[in-house]
């Protein structure tokens, strides 16, 4: 929808406030299409299982790993601000976002002129599998300049939808590229402007020279139809609060973020609209810097808030009926994210060398004769890793025809095992050990569903047993924490080969290689060598 109107100041404060609550219930129960009002001219529009096992909570894959610098962009799909990220949201996450721009000049478009500016949107973004992103966003927008008539502009619609794919090529470098639909809102009651459809096709880069710090390259094209929106013409005011641009655009942008500690992630932002065959200087086109910051208040991370402003380093002074942009913008923003995160029961077991023990044959010793299967099927499980014992324990593994495993002579008595493999929930039992007998033993293993995790958590110490407060990173998973004053470190990560380094000041960095399967434990106890 798209109207003019004079609004007072008092009216045209409260039509913000009203008009912002409509949109967040429009764009959440209503159709995307649903417009109230109609132009002045009749024409106008405007601006653009086991024993032994405890549960953990939905959530415990983020609650350890440190937030990622990127959030929901202005239109919702993972980024800085106008910046593209290449990589997407965590495969399950939901994420709807709002975000607000506004500012206020005197002598704007004319000498003498009051202009205020609001735009709001509203966003979803969502990752139903890895790489794979899709977004929706709508737009509240109130322009008010008072050497103009009408002298408030008002726009609400909008809707544009996105696609995006990424995914890292390294640890240190990700690429990917998407397409966004824009099908600007009509002048009539849930009308849409379709000779006015537009779309934006960008790739984008993320590289990180350091853990902590991420640079991301964002290089787009803007096919721009906006110019087919009015069968009539505008006056400069109107014509700026429409967004309208006569040529199509080159989308340069380069954000700089960096992450402090687990709460806060400040970024720079500069990004450039650059007209094809517009005749106008490179001075003189859209170009923005921004300076801002990403918070996560909350220890679950799932809240974003974003606070920045935005200074023009170009085309604030554009000439007359060109794009143009203002001094400075003023922007805030929230998210949510309602992806939940699928966890299984968690097990434990420790990292240990694994070594072939000659254990003396004894005239009382008993051992244990066993196959691993699959608990639906029935079929065997090659490769499945038994532990047996705690205190000092000992590893088999099964064979790859009929998952059987066999152990050395072993006491009589109770044994513990646990028993995994690679797809499937660890299991955890008791078997007795009889004196000079073969005990026969069937493990059975459910298969894993679901996104599944499990725990990486243990201590570093120097070699004095000095505890170190060291950085223990997963760079394929974008995950760092710190050990505290006691060395201990705990991290919830999702299954599979991890590659752990274990970093700090003064010493050698050491690097582990840790298989983490569903629901278990991992203990890593390290100690850091000197540099000198």
């Amino acid at each position: 929808m798209r109207c003019y109107g004079t609004l007072s100041g008092a009216h045209a404060r409260r039509f913000r406030v009203t008009l912002a609550v409509a949109l967040c219930g429009w764009a959440l129960f209503g159709s995307p299409n649903s417009h109230a009002g109609q132009p002045a001219d009749g024409d106008g529009r405007v601006a653009p299982g086991a024993a032994s096992v405890t549960g953990s909570d939905d959530n415990a894959a983020r609650r350890e790993a440190l937030p990622d610098p990127m959030g929901p962009s202005r239109s919702g799909m993972r980024g800085v601000y106008r910046t593209w990220s290449a990589e997407t949201y965590e495969p399950g996450a939901v994420v709807i976002s709002t975000a607000l721009e506004f500012f206020s000049l005197d002598d704007f478009i004319s000498s003498g002129d009051t202009n205020s500016h609001s735009r709001l949107h509203l966003a979803l973004a969502g990752t139903p599998i890895v790489g794979l992103e899709l977004s929706a966003a709508v737009a509240l927008v109130l322009n008010e300049n008072t050497h103009f008539s009408p002298a408030t502009t008002v726009s609400l619609g909008d809707p544009c939808v996105g696609v995006r794919y990424g995914r890292p090529v390294n640890d240190w470098f990700a690429i990917g590229g998407g397409v966004q639909l824009i099908i600007p809102s009509g002048s009539g009651v849930g009308s849409l402007s379709f000779d006015a459809t537009s779309f934006r096709a960008a790739l984008s880069t993320d590289f990180r020279p350091i853990q902590d710090l991420l640079v991301g390259l964002h290089v787009g094209f803007h096919f721009d139809r906006s110019a087919k929106i009015f069968a009539h013409d505008l006056n400069a005011a109107q014509y700026f609060a429409a967004g309208v641009n006569r040529n199509h655009q080159v989308e340069l942008g380069l954000a700089i973020a960096y992450q402090i500690g687990d709460i806060a992630a400040p970024y720079l932002e500069y990004f450039a609209e650059i007209g094809v065959g517009s005749g106008v200087g490179f001075g003189q086109q859209p170009q923005r810097l921004a300076l801002g910051s990403r918070f996560w208040p909350l220890s679950e991370r799932t809240l974003n808030l974003l606070v920045g402003v935005e200074v023009a380093v170009g085309g604030s002074d554009a000439p007359e009926f060109q794009a143009r942009t203002s001094i400075y913008n003023v922007v805030v923003g929230v998210g949510w994210d309602f992806g939940q995160v699928k966890t299984t029961a968690a097990a434990t077991r420790e990292v240990i060398k694994i070594e072939r023990l000659e254990v003396p044959m004894a005239t009382d010793a008993g051992y244990i004769d066993g196959r691993v299967v699959d608990g639906r099927t029935g079929k065997a499980i090659a490769d499945a890793r038994i532990v047996l014992g705690e205190v000092d324990p000992f590893i088999v593994m099964s064979d790859r025809v009929e998952g059987r495993f066999k152990t050395p002579p072993l006491t009589p008595g109770p044994v513990r095992m646990q028993v995994s493999a690679d797809g499937y929930l660890p299991n955890v039992m008791v078997a007795l050990v009889k004196k000079g007998k073969k005990v026969a033993f069937t493990v059975k293993l459910q298969p894993a569903t679901g996104r599944t995790v499990g725990t990486l958590k243990g201590t570093v110490r120097n070699l004095k047993g000095v505890p170190l407060a060291a950085k223990i990173t997963i760079p394929t998973r974008k995950a760092t924490t710190k050990a505290d004053a006691e060395g201990n470190f705990s991290m919830t990560l999702q299954t599979g080969l991890v590659d752990v380094l274990i970093t700090k000041r003064g010493y050698l960095t050491q690097r582990h290689k840790i298989r983490l399967r569903p629901g278990e434990e991992v203990i890593l106890n390290v100690e850091l060598f000197p540099r000198n």
